[in-house]
């Protein structure tokens, strides 16, 4: 017999192999060796601990200390503007992040974002790390984790990257967005909040 145990709120949930799923029994709430309830989900443990007197705080309830990092900021859409054949372009954040990581043209990114990445005009750019990892001339520089225990993404804030990140250039992605990272400074076409998570980076090199 086999258990995969999860942690919440200071108790122990563990999963039982040998019950088939939903069955009673394949979910048990411990705490300290000491069996409280049996039940039938995962949901159904968690909602035993909330209503529970003594339970911990939530993941979400948990204080966090937040240092403010000062990023230095350069508002820019990488010379569109000065483009007619661009005027109509949205959802280019990625054309731009390329433009500034590599020190090319708007126009030069664009087309790699077009016949490398398969970008529609105006259609943003799916499936932007996939593409981005097959590039020679980028290489991934962060990832995020996902925690088993605490079932959440271990990451960083865009301005905890900046400061461990202060000499190169980078693509940074974060929730369906990207930006560049060139010598600590950050290019985009609007102030980010530094506050964002990282998904994952990449460094140019080449």
């Amino acid at each position: 017999m086999t258990a995969r145990t999860y942690n919440y709120r200071g108790y122990q949930i563990v999963r039982q192999d040998c019950y088939r799923r939903g069955e009673y029994g394949a979910w048990r709430v411990m705490r300290d060796g000491r069996e409280f309830e049996e039940v039938c989900s995962l949901a159904d443990a968690r909602w035993y601990i909330d209503r529970h007197p003594d339970a911990g705080p939530r993941p979400s309830e948990r204080v966090r200390k937040v240092t403010r990092i000062k990023t230095p900021r350069v508002i820019s859409d990488a010379g569109r503007h000065t483009m007619h054949a661009f005027s109509h372009e949205t959802n280019d954040c990625v054309p731009r992040a390329i433009a500034h990581a590599r020190c090319i043209s708007y126009a030069e990114a664009h087309e790699i974002c077009r016949v490398q990445f398969g970008r529609k005009d105006r259609g943003g750019t799916r499936g932007c790390e996939y593409s981005l990892g097959k590039m020679p001339w980028a290489r991934k520089a962060f990832e995020r984790v996902w925690d088993r225990n605490e079932h959440r993404w271990r990451t960083v804030t865009l301005d905890r990257f900046v400061a461990e990140h202060p000499v190169g250039h980078f693509i940074v992605l974060v929730d369906r967005h990207a930006l560049a990272v060139c010598d600590g400074v950050v290019y985009d076409g609007w102030a980010i909040s530094g506050l964002k998570r990282v998904e994952s980076a990449f460094e140019v090199i080449a």
